[in-house]
């Protein structure tokens, strides 16, 4: 459906999130990698629809998903990332050494309560940003436990630490500086 060369263009890290970072933007896609396998995509929220594209441009694979709705506690999202996953894990996946914590960790400085910058930021409106605050925690391992809104437990993020300032995600090796 897309030209090779545009999925190249749309694909390729031009903004990295940090230096040093593999991750980041492309050209109006997000990109990175779980498992070293290389990924891009993007998606939109309304209160009455979600909707996501999804490439693994390695692969000639991808995907659009549609919801009626966001559905509770955010379930088009959580089907979103399940999918993904499981692609990986069962198709796609290189054998990647497990993520281990690595170095001194910083997390009790990163621990806090931050306020995402895609927000409405004046008006009534902007009374929400309190309720999709971002969750920071320490754990006593060391690792770096992050939750987004009203995210349960079990959909939280354990980052491992991998040095000073720098976390990598227990499951897919995402790195967070």
């Amino acid at each position: 459906v897309l030209d090779p060369a545009s999925v190249a263009a749309m694909t390729r890290l031009v903004k990295p999130v940090g230096p040093g970072n593999p991750a980041g933007f492309g050209l109006g896609m997000m990109v990175g990698s779980h498992r070293g396998v290389r990924l891009a995509g993007h998606g939109g929220n309304l209160p009455t629809t979600a909707t996501y594209v999804q490439l693994f441009p390695d692969h000639g694979l991808g995907w659009t998903l549609s919801f009626s709705g966001q559905g509770q506690a955010g379930a088009a999202n959580q089907v979103r990332s399940n999918l993904t996953r499981a692609v990986i894990e069962r198709f796609l996946a290189l054998a990647a050494a497990p993520v281990v914590a690595r170095g001194p960790s910083s997390a009790t400085d990163a621990a806090g309560h931050y306020v995402s910058t895609r927000r409405v930021a004046a008006g009534p409106p902007s009374a929400a940003a309190a309720i999709g605050l971002v969750r920071f925690a320490a754990e006593p391992d060391g690792s770096l436990r992050i939750a987004a809104g009203a995210s349960t437990d079990a959909m939280a993020m354990r980052f491992l630490p991998q040095g000073r300032d720098r976390f990598a995600e227990r499951d897919t090796g995402a790195v967070l500086t």
